[in-house]
Parts: structure tokens; C-alpha cells; sequence
């Protein structure tokens, strides 16, 4: 089924042109035109090759011209085709109108991303069976579940005086418990996208004011600004580590302060997205308020629980209660337990970075799982059918978005503007 969006329609009036091949030099170039005007603009140019909507990629009329992939030749044969009425293509246009044009869903369109930047053999394969529609399947099944699990509650509260046989909230929360234990499944199938360089990530995460970019500092040899006022840290800083094992290591800001506006808003968001796509998220915590951790702790990836400042703490009780909760003593200040921690870290992301997944969900993705999840979770121990209902809504809404089937404006952008020019 075509879709529809304000940066282009299953029907759209303009062709456009770009080079499909990575520029500079090499032995042959292919210049791809996609639209209605596509083999008359490309009419008598040497080396064109048309194939018709719609059996082709974009599901439109689409020209791919082969020349020798000298870079002078290469932008006089675009200029000419600007010149003949085709636009310049903006970056990932051309999967952008396969989308559009229902060819793809927006899974097979991130994971021509994901093929493109692979680094290894298994992120080859997972991006390969992504774009066959290997993940797809499995979440236009859950979609279908959902939807009829939807349907049932919907119809319940909308006649509660037909005599028709409509689902208990018994029932529906069974329901709603088996998909979900289908979402989580799809998650125990999936490996997060890698960073550039196929690093495992590790994301320095908890409230404000723990000593996170203290720590950050002292992991990485680096010389972020720190400050003993609270919120400091904005945007998300990496670094590099080749210690314990080849990784990229997050600093972000506080969480859970409350009432956060603005730029603070954006930051703590920022920072919970950053700890939702990494492979181990180091959960920060002041050795005199560690309790605070319980209720922060982001959804998805593993935990290792770290207590800084523990120079601050007295006494070998104190250390033998967080030591029961196999937390990680350190102190960024004095350098106490940087080494032990760093042991933790090659034990846990070296298994994870050897582990293989099925998929490879990118941030995105992995956090619409996550929230749809959370939304059958919610839906499964609801207290009354309405309250079932809205929550079916919300996992509804979040698998929605990560197939495409009701992707915004925005989302389009976000997902397409990350392509290089030609694909």
C-alpha cells in the first residue's frame, strides 16, 4: 500500500538524480534517476539504462546511466540532467521513495543503512535478512495480534448491551501477557546496532551529580569539564577506550530530577536514549545516596550497578552492603577500583560483543520494542478494561512507528537524513 508524506507521495511529480556510486575516481560511476520524467530526461545519453514502474526499486520509472567514474565526467553528466529538469536527490531519497511507495517497510529501509555501514559478517548477514524482511514478519504478526486483541476490548466497552461474545479483562490481560512475551522474545533475538568501528558501547548513566563525568575522565583519560553544581553535563560526550577491550565509552547528563524543562528536558532525554541503545549501561550512583538507583534504572540493557565517591564512605559494613549488591566500588577522585571496574567491563561486553543476535535493531528500534513492551506490561495486570485498552493503544502506537505503518514527518526525517546521497 502507498503511503503518503509531506516530503513525497506514491504519485510524486519531480525526478530526481544522484550518483549511486562513492565518488571520486575509480573505474565506473552509475548516476541513478528516479520519477516520471526519468526516461525522457535521460533520452540519448550514452550508457542509460530504464526499467519501468512499477518493478523497480523506488516502484517508479528509474534510470541508471554506467560511465567511466572520472569525477569531472561525473558532474557534467549531472549538471546536464539538472539542466534537463531533474532535482538533486536529497540524502537517502531513493529508499525514502521505496517506503512511500510501499515497496519496503521503514525496518528493510533502516536496515539499507545498516548493509551499507556493516563492518563484519554478522552484521552482514543481520542486515541482509532485515532487508528480506526477517524482522519485518515477525512484527507485522505482533501488529496483527495486537489489533485484534485491540479490536476485542474496543468492541467491549463500545456495546456493553449487545449480546455479543466480547473478551473479559481476564482474557484481554491474558492476551496482552503472551504479546508481550512475544516482544521480549524479538528483543532476546536482537543485538544493538555498533558503533562506528564495531565497538561495544558502554553509557555512564544515573542522577545528577554522582560523579559520571568524574569517572568518564578517569576511564578515558579525558578532560571533560566537571563541577560540583548538579545537571553541568548537556549533550552526550564518547571516547574511545582500548582498555579492558576495544569499546566506546558515553557520558550524559542526570536523570531523574523532576520537573525538568528546556534544555535540561532535552538533555535527560538525550541521555536516556543513549543509555537504551548501549550494550552495558554503568547505573552512577553517590556512595552516600545509592538508593536513589532503584528507581532510574533504564529499560533494556544490562546493569552494573557503580557506587563513586566510596573514599566518602566509612567503615567495612557500609562496603559490604553494596558489595552485596554487586556493585562496583570506586572512587574517580582517588582511582580506588578503577582497575577492578575495568575488569567488569571486558567480562560483560566481551561476552556481549562476541554474542551474536538474529537482528540488529538500531536506537530507534530497539527503544519502540522496549516502549511497546512497557505498554503490554501495563495493559497485562490493568485494573479495568478501559485502562487495558489505552495501554493497547500505546503498544499499538509504538509498533506502528517502528514498521512505518503511521511514520510522521519527523520520524521520516530523522530515519532518511542519516543516508549518503545515491541510496
Amino acid at each position: 500500500m502507498p503511503r503518503t508524506s509531506s516530503r513525497g507521495s506514491s504519485a510524486s511529480a519531480e525526478t530526481v538524480v544522484a550518483l549511486a556510486t562513492p565518488p571520486g575516481p575509480s573505474l565506473r560511476a552509475v548516476v541513478r534517476l528516479s520519477g516520471p520524467g526519468a526516461a525522457e530526461i535521460a533520452r540519448g545519453v550514452p550508457g542509460a539504462v530504464l526499467r519501468r514502474a512499477p518493478r523497480t526499486y523506488t516502484r517508479e520509472d528509474l534510470v541508471e546511466i554506467h560511465l567511466p567514474g572520472s569525477p569531472p565526467l561525473v558532474e557534467a553528466l549531472l549538471r546536464d540532467l539538472v539542466a534537463r529538469g531533474a532535482r538533486p536527490a536529497r540524502p537517502g531519497e531513493f529508499t525514502l521513495r521505496a517506503f512511500l511507495n510501499g515497496r519496503i517497510d521503514l525496518v528493510q529501509a533502516e536496515a539499507v543503512e545498516q548493509l551499507i555501514s556493516a563492518e563484519g559478517e554478522e552484521e552482514l548477514r543481520a542486515a541482509l535478512g532485515q532487508l528480506g524482511g526477517g524482522l519485518s514478519g515477525p512484527i507485522a504478526r505482533l501488529e496483527s495480534g495486537l489489533l485484534d486483541l485491540a479490536a476485542d476490548a474496543e468492541a467491549a466497552l463500545d456495546f456493553p448491551e449487545e449480546d455479543l461474545e466480547l473478551v473479559p479483562l481476564e482474557a484481554a490481560r491474558r492476551r496482552a501477557g503472551t504479546l508481550r512475551e512475544a516482544v521480549r522474545a524479538l528483543r532476546a533475538e536482537s543485538a544493538p546496532c555498533r558503533a562506528p568501528g564495531g565497538r561495544p558501547v558502554a553509557a555512564l548513566f544515573g542522577p545528577a551529580n554522582a560523579g559520571k563525568s568524574s569517572l568518564f575522565n578517569a576511564l578515558a583519560g579525558a578532560d571533560a569539564l566537571v563541577s560540583p553544581v548538579a545537571g553541568t553535563t548537556r549533550d552526550v560526550l564518547a571516547a574511545d577506550l582500548e582498555r579492558p577491550l576495544p569499546l566506546r565509552l558515553l557520558d550524559a547528563a542526570g536523570v531523574g530530577e523532576g520537573g525538568a524543562a528546556g534544555p535540561a528536558a532535552e538533555a535527560e532525554r538525550r541521555a536516556r536514549e543513549a543509555a537504551c541503545g548501549a550494550d552495558l549501561v554503568l547505573f552512577v550512583v553517590d556512595a552516600s545516596d545509592w538508593a536513589r538507583a532503584v528507581p532510574l534504572e533504564p529499560r533494556g540493557a544490562p546493569v552494573l550497578l557503580v557506587v563513586n565517591k566510596c573514599d566518602l564512605v566509612p567503615g567495612d559494613a557500609a562496603r559490604a552492603g553494596f558489595a552485596a549488591r554487586e556493585a562496583a566500588l570506586v572512587s574517580a577522585r582517588t582511582g580506588e577500583g578503577l582497575e577492578a571496574l575495568r575488569e567488569a567491563l571486558g567480562r560483560m561486553l566481551g561476552a556481549s560483543g562476541s554474542a551474536g543476535g538474529r537482528f540488529r535493531l538500531n536506537l530507534r528500534q530497539r527503544a519502540a520494542l522496549l516502549d511497546a513492551e512497557a505498554a503490554l506490561d501495563r495493559a497485562a495486570e490493568a485494573e479495568g478494561l478501559e485502562l487495558a485498552a489505552l495501554d493497547l493503544r500505546a503498544a499499538l502506537a509504538a509498533l506502528a512507528a517502528l514498521s512505518g505503518r503511521d511514520a510522521g514527518e519527523e520520524l521520516l526525517d530523522r530515519v532518511f537524513s542519516r543516508f549518503c546521497l545515491g541510496k
